[in-house]
């Protein structure tokens, strides 16, 4: 059986997208979002190994000591916002972004290569 802790923060934050095309250059101008930021992280037993409220404090933490608040999250796009967030924390496995709680993205790790 495997166990995930699951977590989800709202964070007011802005973005761009410098290559986009031209049917969507509006995307070009930094434009306001609340992205939407669910997290799951592998644990070993189901007794609060990672508690879920003080997770959820330590991923609003990291952004805002590293973005800001509101977070300037600059040319990151949904993915790469995602994949900052697995290298903040190890335990993550899946970490997913979306734009106004409508599109965006899902990064997982890799499971390690099974023998």
């Amino acid at each position: 059986m495997s166990i995930l802790v699951v977590t989800k923060n709202s964070v007011e934050g802005y973005h761009r997208w410098p290559g986009a095309p031209k049917c969507l250059d509006f995307l070009f101008q930094r434009h306001r979002h609340v992205f939407e930021i669910s997290c799951a992280f592998a644990v070993e037993d189901a007794d609060r190994e990672i508690e879920i409220f003080t997770q959820q404090q330590e991923i609003q933490r990291r952004i805002a000591e590293q973005f800001g608040t509101p977070a300037e999250f600059d040319d990151m796009s949904c993915e790469h916002i995602a994949m900052w967030l697995l290298d903040q924390f190890p335990a993550c496995v899946k970490a997913k972004v979306l734009e106004d709680g409508f599109g965006g993205a899902v990064v997982m790790r890799k499971p390690p290569n099974v023998q």
